[in-house]
Formats: C-alpha cells, sequence, structure tokens
C-alpha cells in the first residue's frame, strides 16, 4: 500500500505538469512585415510559415503560385485534404485574399496533429509581402469573426475542444525592438500555447478585462504625452472599440484623438530638438507616416531623446477604481524604414489615425510579454525579457495599480434607436425608395422614345469599358495587416 501510495504521488505531479505544460513556439519576421510561426499542414506534411493574428480568426493558406511568396501548400500532395466548398472572401484596407473552405491534418510545434479548418486561398491582391517568408494567415481570435461565419472553428479553439490544449491561455512575445537601425536583421519572438512561460518576462503580470469576445477588446481610461493627459472624455479612445491585435503593426487611435497626440508630441520634440532632428520634428511628412527621418547611426540616440513617452492605462481586471499604466517609448513607435543610404538609420513615425476605434498593435506589444487569458476573459501585460541590442534603448515599463474614477465609464455604448425614431426612419426610407423606382421607370420610358426616333442616341457602356476604370490616388493608404510602411 504504502509502495502505491509513493509511486502515486511520484506520477501525480508529473501528469499535473504534462497537461499543463506551455508549448514555446519560435516566432521569425522583419521589421513592419509581421511575425510568423512555422505549421506542417497535409498528409504527408507539407512545412509552411503563417503570421500570427489576434485580430482575426480564420486559418489561411496560399494553395497557389503568387510572386510575392516562394512556396504555397499543393493539396494534391495531401491524402487528408478535403474541400468543404464554401468561398470565403476577406479585404482589408488594401488588399484581399479569396478562397474556398477545406480542411486538412495540421500539426504545429509538439502538439500532436488535429483537424484544422482552413481556407484555401487561390487569388488575392496585395495580401503576401515579397521577402517577408510567410505563406498564410493564423487567426487567433474567436470564433464569431471567422469568415463565412462563426460555425468556423479557429485553429486554438480546435487545439482546446481537442485536448491538445489544456490551457485556454496563449500568450506571446514579439522582440521587435532589439535593434531599431536596422530593416535587414530578422526579429524574432516567442508563441506560447497552452499558457504562460516564466522564461519570458519579469515582475508581475497586470491584467485588464475582456470586455467583448470578438477580437480581443479592453478598455483604455487614459493616453499622456509626456505625462500630460489628453484632455477628452475617456469612452472617445474606445470609439468604438479598443483591440489588442498583433495582425496590425502600427498603434492607431481614432483620428481626433491621434491630431492630439501628434499636436502635444510635435509641440515636445520643437522644443527638445536639436539641429540634427529638427528638420523631422517640422515635417508634415513624417508626422503622417509618408515620410522618414534620418539620422547616422552615432544620432539615434539624439533622436529618441529627442520624442516623448506615450502612457497608456487601463482597468485592472476586476477592480472597479484601479488602473496600470504601459509606457510606449520612442523606441517602440519609431520604427526602423529603409534608408535612401547605407549610412543612415530612418525611421518612421508608427501612430497612425483610425476610423475604427484604437488597436494596441505589434507597435505596443513589441515592449511587452502579452497574455490572451480566454478562461478568464482578460489580457495582461508584464516586461518583456526580450534581449537589447541597440545601447539607446529604453526599457518599456509596467506601472500600477493606480487609483482612479469608475473604470466602467470609460466603456464606449452605442446610444440605442427608440422605437418611434426607428419607424420614422422605416416610413422615410419606404417613401424615398418609392419616389426613386418611380424616376427610373420615367426615365427608362424617356430612353425608349429616345431610341425609337434615334439610334445614335443609344449608348450603353461595355463590359469591357467598365472593367478599364481605374482609380489613381496620391498617399499609400497602409493595411491593417502588418503592412503599415
Amino acid at each position: 500500500m504504502w509502495l502505491l501510495l509513493a509511486v502515486a504521488a511520484m506520477l501525480a505531479p508529473v501528469l499535473h505538469v504534462e497537461a499543463q505544460t506551455p508549448i514555446v513556439s519560435d516566432l521569425l519576421g522583419y521589421p513592419g512585415k509581421g511575425y510568423s510561426l512555422a505549421v506542417s499542414i497535409g498528409t504527408p506534411s507539407q512545412k509552411l510559415r503563417v503570421i500570427i493574428d489576434t485580430g482575426s480568426s480564420n486559418f489561411a493558406i496560399a494553395t497557389a503560385a503568387n510572386p510575392d511568396i516562394t512556396t504555397y501548400f499543393n493539396t494534391s500532395l495531401s491524402s487528408s485534404y478535403h474541400l468543404r466548398g464554401k468561398r470565403v472572401s476577406v479585404a482589408y484596407t488594401e488588399g484581399y485574399w479569396k478562397g474556398t473552405l477545406a480542411s486538412d491534418s495540421c500539426a504545429i510545434d509538439t502538439f500532436p496533429s488535429f483537424t484544422a479548418q482552413l481556407v484555401a486561398i487561390d487569388s488575392s491582391s496585395d495580401f503576401f509581402v515579397k521577402g517577408a517568408n510567410w505563406q498564410g494567415i493564423l487567426g487567433l481570435a474567436y470564433a464569431s469573426l471567422a469568415k463565412p461565419d462563426s460555425s468556423v472553428t479557429p485553429v486554438y479553439d480546435a487545439l482546446v475542444q481537442s485536448g491538445a490544449a489544456s490551457s485556454n491561455v496563449f500568450s506571446m512575445q514579439l522582440c521587435g525592438t532589439v535593434d531599431k537601425g536596422r530593416t535587414d536583421i530578422a526579429t524574432g519572438g516567442k508563441l506560447v500555447l497552452n499558457g504562460i512561460s516564466s522564461s519570458l518576462y519579469q515582475g508581475p503580470i497586470h491584467y485588464t478585462a475582456i470586455v467583448k469576445e470578438d477580437f480581443y477588446e479592453v478598455v483604455i481610461n487614459r493616453v499622456q504625452v509626456d505625462g500630460v493627459a489628453l484632455t477628452t472624455k475617456c469612452t472617445d479612445f474606445n470609439n468604438p472599440r479598443t483591440i489588442v491585435d498583433s495582425g496590425t503593426t502600427g498603434l492607431r487611435f481614432p483620428t481626433a484623438i491621434f491630431n492630439q497626440i501628434v499636436t502635444s508630441m510635435r509641440n515636445y520634440t520643437l522644443h527638445h530638438s536639436p539641429a540634427v532632428t529638427k528638420p523631422c520634428a517640422s515635417s508634415d511628412d513624417f508626422w503622417s507616416n509618408k515620410g522618414a527621418c534620418c539620422v547616422s547611426p552615432s544620432r539615434s540616440a539624439d533622436l529618441f531623446t529627442t520624442f516623448p513617452n506615450l502612457t497608456i492605462s487601463l482597468p485592472v481586471a476586476g477592480r472597479t477604481y484601479n488602473e496600470f499604466q504601459l509606457t510606449i517609448t520612442p523606441q517602440l513607435y519609431l520604427q526602423a524604414a529603409p534608408s535612401p543610404t547605407s549610412i543612415n538609420n530612418c525611421y518612421k513615425f508608427f501612430i497612425l489615425p483610425s476610423d475604427s476605434g484604437t488597436v494596441l498593435g505589434a507597435v505596443v506589444m513589441e515592449g511587452y510579454y502579452v497574455i490572451f487569458d480566454r478562461k478568464d476573459k482578460r489580457v495582461g501585460f508584464a516586461a518583456s525579457t526580450c534581449s537589447v541590442i541597440a545601447p539607446e534603448f529604453y526599457k518599456p515599463t509596467v506601472r500600477g495599480p493606480y487609483s482612479r474614477n469608475n473604470n466602467a465609464s470609460c466603456i464606449y455604448k452605442t446610444t440605442p434607436v427608440s422605437g418611434t425614431t426607428r419607424d420614422i426612419a422605416i416610413g422615410v426610407g419606404v417613401g424615398v425608395a418609392v419616389l426613386v423606382i418611380m424616376a427610373i421607370i420615367a426615365f427608362a420610358l424617356l430612353n425608349r422614345k429616345a431610341d425609337d426616333a434615334d439610334d445614335s442616341f443609344n449608348y450603353r457602356m461595355s463590359p469591357d469599358a467598365e472593367s478599364d476604370k481605374s482609380v489613381t490616388g496620391g498617399s499609400y493608404t497602409p493595411r491593417r495587416l502588418l503592412l503599415e510602411s
């Protein structure tokens, strides 16, 4: 009996640790081109890399040749590949991909293989990035965001449901800040599935609540530039939402908030700029992300001390009157950009305007170890252990908790439409529709009379003429998916 108890006591912790052991996988990337993970798909397996994106939920893989990638998943070589028939299309601010819903065997690191629902991308435009070395995307958000509908099971949901992952928690360490002056050096990081790795962070983890489970939607209480709070209602920061998104390069704010930040930062930098960086602080192109600020490598430290810290305050999960603060240093929001000469280091301003709310993208996440705790509906931030190469690097910090007013008052809420207002709107809409239909009928009758009188007035644009129409624009609009450079 004693022997059996001793054996059981020895096995129990081993079995517990095995069930809860986090799987730490390497990430690879280049500045502004995303962080990718190695996956194996099909039978026999084909190895590919996929960008990790907490702002979407589909697992989508290139299955056809594309000039921007060097390999793709050859479906004809996999005996376990099955088409499910539904077409899927996802568009971004600029660019898109299209494909067909399918399923196949998938393996990530040391996890047992499982059946994954994926989209076989057969056409795209401005989605893949030349030289980025990834051939697809792994969405890690909730199923409600999946395309074409929430019946598609995202990969991490599948891992948890199959029992391969016993913890509904994953985390990531993005280390793009290790050398701020180079765009040709691969950046690294870690994706931790099935929990948290204590080697990737130091100090306490500060958690904020997930207020809606589609994106990883959180709430911002305050934003400060050089310790001075922006004068605006806190709901404006979260209009219509604030999300934590590894698939966005920049830190994005609603346009009105962005304009306040730029005004404050511009005033600060003009006051603190040495001669070598004053042209950057004065440049409209620099603040709008259209131009870069270039300095000699020995003056990079001057550039970083020219710009102020940005502080973002988030409510503490489970506490109504406490918040913690993330300090976003210039080394995070000034991202390395290609240099027209080999002798300068160039940087672009990666705080950007948004028409869809606030996005805490890779610019923020590169400063911290970030935990996505789906079990307890919270996102955690801790100081990262990423190695530092650049001597002028200043580590971002997580501080708190601090007291503040009621956190719930900062959640953005849409104003519900009353029944009376809705009925009036419907009535007006129906009336307008009737008038439009009557006008169309009248126009058609007039055109028919004109056709009968003189065929030379009968002009119809051919499909070819329609397809020849093109739209050209001035400045480049950054895409959401890590393509903002």
